[in-house]
Protein backbone atom coordinates (compact mmCIF):
# COMPACT_ATOMS: atom_id res chain seq x y z
CA UNK A 1 0.00 0.00 0.00
CA UNK A 2 1.18 3.56 -0.82
CA UNK A 3 0.90 6.35 1.17
CA UNK A 4 -2.07 8.72 -0.78
CA UNK A 5 -4.44 11.40 0.26
CA UNK A 6 -8.18 9.78 0.53
CA UNK A 7 -9.38 12.99 2.57
CA UNK A 8 -8.50 15.31 5.01
CA UNK A 9 -8.16 12.74 7.91
CA UNK A 10 -6.53 9.88 6.09
CA UNK A 11 -3.58 8.80 4.00
CA UNK A 12 -5.33 6.04 3.08
CA UNK A 13 -7.92 3.44 4.60
CA UNK A 14 -5.85 2.54 7.14
CA UNK A 15 -3.97 5.52 8.47
CA UNK A 16 -5.96 7.95 10.49
CA UNK A 17 -3.95 11.56 10.51
CA UNK A 18 -5.42 12.97 14.28
CA UNK A 19 -3.22 15.79 13.71
CA UNK A 20 0.42 16.39 12.03
CA UNK A 21 1.95 14.55 14.84
CA UNK A 22 -0.58 11.79 15.91
CA UNK A 23 -1.07 9.24 13.39
CA UNK A 24 -3.37 5.57 14.47
CA UNK A 25 -3.36 2.57 12.03
CA UNK A 26 -4.35 -1.16 13.40
CA UNK A 27 -1.07 -2.43 13.94
CA UNK A 28 -2.25 -5.71 12.13
CA UNK A 29 -1.97 -3.96 8.83
CA UNK A 30 1.55 -2.77 8.81
CA UNK A 31 2.98 -5.12 7.55
CA UNK A 32 1.30 -4.24 4.26
CA UNK A 33 1.53 -0.50 4.50
CA UNK A 34 5.21 -0.21 3.18
CA UNK A 35 5.38 3.51 3.03
CA UNK A 36 4.19 3.90 6.99
CA UNK A 37 7.39 5.56 8.19
CA UNK A 38 7.62 3.19 10.96
CA UNK A 39 10.32 2.34 13.43
CA UNK A 40 8.71 -0.77 14.24
CA UNK A 41 7.50 -3.20 11.87
CA UNK A 42 8.61 -6.08 13.76
CA UNK A 43 4.94 -8.49 13.38
CA UNK A 44 5.76 -9.70 17.36
CA UNK A 45 5.02 -6.06 19.09
CA UNK A 46 1.14 -5.99 17.32
CA UNK A 47 0.39 -5.83 21.30
CA UNK A 48 1.99 -2.37 21.94
CA UNK A 49 -0.04 1.04 21.97
CA UNK A 50 2.08 3.07 20.40
CA UNK A 51 5.04 3.95 18.16
CA UNK A 52 7.45 6.04 17.10
CA UNK A 53 8.82 6.89 13.61
CA UNK A 54 12.03 8.52 12.63
CA UNK A 55 10.91 11.69 12.04
CA UNK A 56 8.52 12.28 15.23
CA UNK A 57 5.22 11.15 14.73
CA UNK A 58 3.49 8.83 17.47
CA UNK A 59 1.25 6.15 15.59
CA UNK A 60 -1.59 4.63 17.72
CA UNK A 61 -2.64 1.26 17.60
CA UNK A 62 -5.73 1.52 16.77
CA UNK A 63 -6.32 -1.87 17.95
CA UNK A 64 -5.46 -1.27 21.28
CA UNK A 65 -8.06 -1.19 23.86
CA UNK A 66 -6.93 2.03 25.46
CA UNK A 67 -6.30 3.64 21.30
CA UNK A 68 -9.50 5.91 22.33
CA UNK A 69 -8.05 7.35 25.57
CA UNK A 70 -4.61 7.54 23.94
CA UNK A 71 -6.88 9.36 20.74
CA UNK A 72 -7.67 12.00 22.95
CA UNK A 73 -5.09 12.62 25.51
CA UNK A 74 -2.69 12.75 23.42
CA UNK A 75 -3.50 16.32 21.10
CA UNK A 76 -4.59 17.91 24.50
CA UNK A 77 -0.45 16.79 26.07
CA UNK A 78 0.52 18.10 22.69
CA UNK A 79 -0.93 21.60 23.15
CA UNK A 80 1.10 21.72 26.53
CA UNK A 81 4.78 23.34 26.83
CA UNK A 82 8.03 21.69 27.43
CA UNK A 83 7.92 23.12 30.36
CA UNK A 84 4.49 21.93 31.50
CA UNK A 85 5.27 18.52 30.47
CA UNK A 86 8.45 18.71 32.59
CA UNK A 87 6.21 20.06 35.16
CA UNK A 88 3.78 17.16 34.99
CA UNK A 89 6.08 14.75 34.57
CA UNK A 90 7.89 15.72 37.90
CA UNK A 91 4.12 15.87 39.81
CA UNK A 92 3.48 12.28 38.42
CA UNK A 93 6.96 10.48 39.28
CA UNK A 94 5.67 8.97 43.07
CA UNK A 95 2.49 8.85 41.70
CA UNK A 96 1.32 4.58 40.72
CA UNK A 97 -2.39 4.59 42.07
CA UNK A 98 -3.48 3.25 39.10
CA UNK A 99 -3.23 2.44 35.22
CA UNK A 100 -4.22 5.47 34.68
CA UNK A 101 -1.69 7.07 36.15
CA UNK A 102 0.82 4.45 34.71
CA UNK A 103 -1.19 5.58 31.19
CA UNK A 104 -0.54 9.37 31.87
CA UNK A 105 3.11 9.21 32.11
CA UNK A 106 3.25 6.81 29.28
CA UNK A 107 2.03 9.57 27.52
CA UNK A 108 3.57 12.53 28.84
CA UNK A 109 7.14 10.92 28.47
CA UNK A 110 6.15 9.88 24.97
CA UNK A 111 5.28 13.08 23.75
CA UNK A 112 8.95 14.68 25.16
CA UNK A 113 10.29 12.22 23.15
CA UNK A 114 8.32 13.13 20.07
CA UNK A 115 9.62 16.60 19.94
CA UNK A 116 13.55 15.51 20.94
CA UNK A 117 13.29 13.21 18.13
CA UNK A 118 11.10 15.67 15.38
CA UNK A 119 13.58 18.25 16.28
CA UNK A 120 16.38 16.43 15.48
CA UNK A 121 15.20 15.10 12.25
CA UNK A 122 14.16 18.90 11.01
CA UNK A 123 17.74 19.76 11.93
CA UNK A 124 19.04 16.82 9.72
CA UNK A 125 16.42 17.46 6.89
CA UNK A 126 17.32 21.22 6.46
CA UNK A 127 19.64 19.95 4.34
CA UNK A 128 17.33 17.85 2.05
CA UNK A 129 14.68 20.08 0.86
CA UNK A 130 12.98 17.44 -1.21
CA UNK A 131 11.88 16.12 2.45
CA UNK A 132 9.67 19.47 3.11
CA UNK A 133 8.31 19.45 -0.54
CA UNK A 134 7.21 16.08 -0.07
CA UNK A 135 5.58 16.93 3.38
CA UNK A 136 3.76 20.35 1.39
CA UNK A 137 2.55 18.19 -1.16
CA UNK A 138 0.51 15.35 1.15
CA UNK A 139 -0.61 18.52 3.02
CA UNK A 140 1.69 18.76 5.87
CA UNK A 141 2.50 22.39 5.86
CA UNK A 142 2.77 23.01 10.10
CA UNK A 143 2.68 26.68 9.32
CA UNK A 144 -1.05 26.10 8.23
CA UNK A 145 -1.80 23.32 10.51
CA UNK A 146 -0.23 25.14 13.70
CA UNK A 147 2.46 23.04 14.18
CA UNK A 148 5.32 23.13 16.79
Amino acid sequence: MSLRRVDEKTLNGNIEIINENLWAVNFHHLRYIKDLPYTCNDPDSLDKVASLTDNGIIVLNKSHEIYPTLKQLFPRLMQNTDEELLMKINYMKDKNRDGYDRVYKYCLNAELKRRMVKKEFNEQSKEKPIFKRILNFIGFNSKERGGK
